[in-house]
């Protein structure tokens, strides 16, 4: 069965991944300095967001409300 919002949220995160993972991974890449694993963390925090997305009910991320970032990599490492 076809799923509206499973839709919607598949397209946020692609906007998410577009907007924001160059930076992310940044972060990420600073904060342990291994470009590979970074590449993973970074692949990882998405996956994280992604089954996080109902969480947000409709709430409009931010590149700085992108809140779960902090939280998410460093319990990853």
């Amino acid at each position: 069965m076809y799923n509206v919002q499973e839709e919607k949220a598949k397209e946020k995160l692609k906007e998410w991944y577009h907007q924001y993972s160059d930076d992310i991974f940044r972060y990420i890449l600073m904060m342990i300095g291994d470009q590979e694993r970074a590449k993973d963390l970074t692949h990882d925090t998405y996956l994280k967001a992604y089954h996080s997305l109902s969480s947000f009910k409709g709430r409009r991320a931010t590149k700085i409300g992108f809140t779960a970032l902090p939280e998410i990599s460093p319990s990853m490492i």
